[in-house]
Order: structure tokens, then sequence, then C-alpha cells
């Protein structure tokens, strides 16, 4: 049997096979693109999953390196009476605050650490030339210590967050 199809039947035929691979094409297209953005978005999660690693990774680095600073500051405390503020061990404060800094952290610190660092050590200087007179000047050798340790403390998230840059 021969089928004969009329004019009206293949115009039929050509929209209903149009209206197919238009849909077919944009099924695909949607397959596609989905596929696309699951992609980004997964090395996307990826990435930043690896970059908080790494963050965290840091920050035990940090805060075991800052731990030792802080404990180096420990003869800079409050409330020294004035022959203690005399007895300072200046000399062997700077000795071990710049072993620190070369050998253990001063890579690590960033530029805020840094400037309280080395504005500990002109303190430390300074109150090396007055001798017998430190208690005069230990105010501000105190304040100097105390602004370092503030300054690790927001570094390493392990205080209030009060930005030590703006004491």
């Amino acid at each position: 049997m021969t089928m004969a199809y009329s004019a009206v039947d293949a115009a039929v035929l050509a929209a209903d096979w149009e209206e197919s691979a238009t849909a077919l094409l944009w099924a695909i297209a949607g397959v596609l693109l989905g596929g696309m953005f699951t992609y980004v978005a997964t090395r996307t999660q990826q990435r930043y999953a690896r970059h908080q690693a790494d963050r965290d990774r840091l920050l035990r680095l940090r805060t075991d390196v800052f731990r030792r600073l802080w404990g180096l500051t420990k003869p800079l405390q409050r409330n020294l009476d004035i022959e203690e503020i005399q007895r300072l061990p200046i000399d062997d404060l700077v000795d071990r605050l710049n072993d620190w800094y070369f050998d253990d952290g001063g890579m690590y610190m960033t530029e805020a650490c840094r400037r309280t660092y080395f504005a500990l050590l002109e303190e430390l200087f300074r109150a090396k030339g007055t001798g017998p007179h430190r208690s005069a000047g230990y105010e501000s050798l105190y304040a100097a210590a105390s602004k370092l340790r503030a300054t690790i403390a927001y570094e390493i998230d392990a205080r209030a967050t009060v930005n030590p840059s703006i004491i």
C-alpha cells in the first residue's frame, strides 16, 4: 500500500518536525547550560573550601607562633613596682624578641602587627638608655607591650573584635 501525502500533510509533518527539533535543541541547550553551571558552582565551592582550609592552617600556625611572642612580653606586665622595673632584663628581652622575629614569627605578621612589634622594640631601646631611671618611662613601655598583645589577639581572633589600630 502506497501512502500518498498531500501538501497539507507534508506541511503538518514539517511543522511537527521543526517543533520537535526546536524542543530537542532547547533541551540540549538546557542540559549543557545546567552542566556548565553545576561545574562552575562545584569548582567554586572546592576552591572556597581549599582557601578556608589554608586560612585555618595559617591561623593555627600564627596562633602557635604568636603564643610564644605573647609569653616573651611577660616581663612587661601591669603593676610592677619600681625595683622590678629597674631590674627588667631589657637586653635579654630585646635579644629574645629579635630571635623570635627572625626564627619563628616575623613572616606571619601583618603590617599592623609589625608596626606594634617595632614600636615595642623602640620603647625597649629608649628604656635601655635610661638606666636606673626606667620607672619614669615604664608606662610607655607597658603601653607598647600591651598594644602588641592586643594586636596579636586581634590577628588570631582570640578576643573581642576591637581593632587595636584605633587604640
